[in-house]
């Protein structure tokens, strides 16, 4: 915390497959207002089956979201919430690799281009909680968001709507339902 209304994070994973950072930041404009900010950075060596064979490359996200929540508090409805998000993938170019299949009958020269298509995905979302009986709580959302794939020939968008329903119940014996 660096105020009564200012306060950050920061995760770090460091690894000899994996580094990430992670900077989460919020801020209580008021008592019934919060904003929060999340950027991360993402390293790791995986490795991809080509036709050729397998290869390692080291891919790269970079990532972001802003979420505005409003605590309304009133009757069923708890809280509302505005969130905007972007993960980006850069594409990887590696080396094409020449291979051959020899049998007694044929013999065949291929050339294999080893690229790995990146993406990006960027959407907004509102969501609301309701409070509809003692121990229950509802989340519904709704949003939208575009897909983006960087293929050799070119860049292929879609959009979609997205959607989600929550719920957690409170039970007997301290046990609680997420569904």
């Amino acid at each position: 915390m660096f105020t009564n209304n200012l306060g950050a994070g920061l995760l770090g994973s460091l690894g000899e497959d994996k580094n990430e950072i992670l900077v989460n930041a919020g801020w209580q404009l008021a008592d019934n207002h919060r904003f929060v900010a999340t950027f991360s950075h993402l390293q790791q060596n995986l490795e991809f089956n080509f036709v050729s064979g397998e290869d390692e490359a080291e891919i790269t996200q970079n990532s972001g979201g802003l979420s505005y929540q409003y605590l309304v508090a009133k009757g069923i409805l708890n809280t509302v919430e505005l969130n905007a998000y972007l993960a980006d993938t850069g594409s990887e170019k590696l080396t094409d690799k020449t291979y051959g299949i020899d049998t007694a009958t044929i013999f065949e020269l291929w050339n294999d281009p080893r690229r790995i298509a990146g993406g990006k995905v960027t959407g907004i979302q509102s969501k609301i909680t309701l409070l509809p009986f003692s121990g229950t709580i509802l989340t519904l959302g709704a949003g939208m968001e575009e897909l983006e794939y960087d293929y050799l020939a070119g860049a292929d968008k879609t959009s979609r709507a997205t959607g989600e329903v929550e719920l957690t119940q409170e039970l007997p014996g301290n046990f609680l339902l997420d569904a």
